[in-house]
């Protein structure tokens, strides 16, 4: 018997999302496929309006056979990791028709060093190499181009979409430099998914690369001004203020930090 997909990973991209993904597949209860289905995204984009659409049930249940066949009678979660679903205009109302009953899991970090991990990313699978130069790229991105950029990490504005389709309680959001090396932190996540909350090895993903110190001082105080504003609204939509984050004039402190880190991937002091 195929059974509905219970939550989901959302996003934001390189948020770690690959890393809660890889350490949630080692909980017993809970079963994710290996790959981003991105089900809700790309692949309904394919056929049209989902919502409406008279055979949705019929594209539902290839989904499941495909992607969840083998999963076991113990697992009491199935659950979906595509960060595309966070940015994507039309994903979450899909997930709501699909399932109204839907776990919504959304992982952020800075969106400073966000935007920077991820033009990173794509500079890499360019042309293979890590010479991705922050003050350069946005040099050459002003205007339009530039804001349209930068729009994948206005984190509040993209939660104002998955508010719209599910209610707060069924929306967990994380902060990477808190539950990533804390231990016990994604006990209370275990218990919004409906599995026993017990404790997970650390675990590193295989896409985890030793970050650079990315910029000077100048230009993320830039990155970071231009975050501020959507980080007041989200930090109003938490209910607090997540002060790991880089914020405008605090650039030494975030810096070191990001230096301790690189120490760590790296394996050394």
């Amino acid at each position: 018997m195929v059974r509905l997909v219970t939550f989901a990973i959302i996003g934001a991209e390189k948020c770690g999302t690959t890393w809660l993904h890889y350490t949630l597949r080692q909980h017993r209860q809970i079963y994710m496929p290996l790959e981003e289905t991105k089900y809700f995204s790309a692949a309904l984009d394919e056929m049209g309006s989902y919502e409406d659409h008279f055979e949705a049930r019929e594209f539902d249940a290839k989904l499941e056979a495909r992607w969840y066949r083998d999963a076991p009678p113990e697992a009491l979660a199935l659950g979906d990791k595509s960060p595309s679903y966070f940015t994507h205009e039309h994903a979450l109302a899909r997930m709501r028709v699909y399932n109204p009953r839907m776990r919504v899991v959304v992982m952020l970090r800075d969106p400073v060093f966000a935007t920077w991990s991820r033009q990173r990313m794509y500079r890499r699978m360019q042309c293979g190499c890590d010479d991705f130069d922050l003050a350069s790229w946005m040099g050459s991105k002003k205007g339009p181009r530039l804001r349209e950029q930068l729009q994948q990490a206005h984190f509040a504005e993209h939660l104002r979409r998955a508010d719209a389709s599910f209610p707060r309680s069924a929306i967990f959001v994380a902060i990477l430099e808190r539950v990533r090396d804390a231990p016990g932190a994604l006990l209370p996540l275990y218990g919004f998914l409906g599995v026993d909350a017990v404790p997970l090895p650390r675990h590193r993903v295989p896409n985890a690369h030793p970050p650079a110190l990315p910029a000077s001082n100048e230009t993320l105080c830039e990155l970071a001004t231009s975050f501020a504003p959507w980080n007041a609204e989200l930090f109003e939509r938490l209910g607090e203020t997540v002060g790991e984050w880089l914020a405008p004039g605090d650039v030494c402190r975030r810096r070191q930090k990001l230096a301790a880190h690189a120490a760590e991937l790296r394996g050394g002091p």
